[in-house]
């Protein structure tokens, strides 16, 4: 009960915290009472990985050339910087996970105080093993998560879309002289477009120009972000 005192009181006068294992309940406790803590952050994946992480969430990995905490799962303040990662994004349910695995992001957080070379300012941690995960979201928007996180605690961030650009996806049939077949899809803004990409598009293969088969408008070309 001393040392939760002294922690808070420490807390109170600016001071930091070590983040030491012993330390780890309380500091999250007084750095949710220091700062605003988010009720939700994000994880910005492969569209490819829907299926598993549907199935199993999101799985702590662990990198051999940074373990500075152990194996954990990248986490974003916002949907823009998970998105950095994939254009699959998930948003975390933070009541639903322990706070207490929460720490700071062991790559930019080091590359931050890296860069810095020692002129952070006075009320700044002075290095990762010094900084909560507030303070690694508030420095780099990215935290770390030390643990599997469940499926209920996911919600797929649907992606944004451009403004439609005025083209279309064309899907075009070909055949060529050895009897082997292929599809392809060509953006263009008209029919005209998407054959011109076609004479492109098979200059230098081995097998020929080939015929085509078929060709058809399958809709607008909708690029998200």
């Amino acid at each position: 009960m001393r040392h939760m005192i002294d922690l808070i009181e420490a807390a109170l006068h600016g001071e930091i915290i070590p983040l030491r294992k012993e330390n780890w309940n309380w500091m999250t406790l007084l750095c949710e009472a220091r700062f605003k803590t988010p009720k939700v952050l994000y994880h910005g994946t492969k569209p490819t990985l829907l299926r598993k992480i549907k199935q199993q969430g999101l799985t702590a990995k662990s990198d051999t050339s940074w373990q500075e905490f152990g194996a954990g799962v990248y986490l974003a303040l916002n949907v823009e910087k998970a998105r950095e990662y994939g254009n699959l994004v998930f948003a975390v349910d933070l009541s639903q996970i322990d706070h207490r695995n929460l720490v700071p992001d062991d790559h930019e957080l080091r590359d931050h105080y890296q860069a810095e070379d020692g002129d952070e300012a006075d009320d700044e941690p002075t290095g990762i093993h010094e900084a909560s995960w507030l303070d690694s979201l508030r420095i780099t928007s990215q935290c770390q998560y030390l643990g599997d996180i469940p499926p209920s605690a996911l919600k797929i961030i649907p992606p944004r879309v451009q403004p439609w650009d005025g083209r279309f996806k064309f899907r075009i049939d070909f055949q060529f002289k050895n009897g082997a077949r292929e599809t392809r899809v060509f953006i263009a803004s008209d029919k005209t477009g998407a054959l011109r990409q076609t004479q492109h598009y098979f200059d230098n293969d081995t097998r020929g120009t080939p015929q085509i088969t078929a060709l058809k408008n399958v809709g607008r070309y909708e690029r998200s972000v």
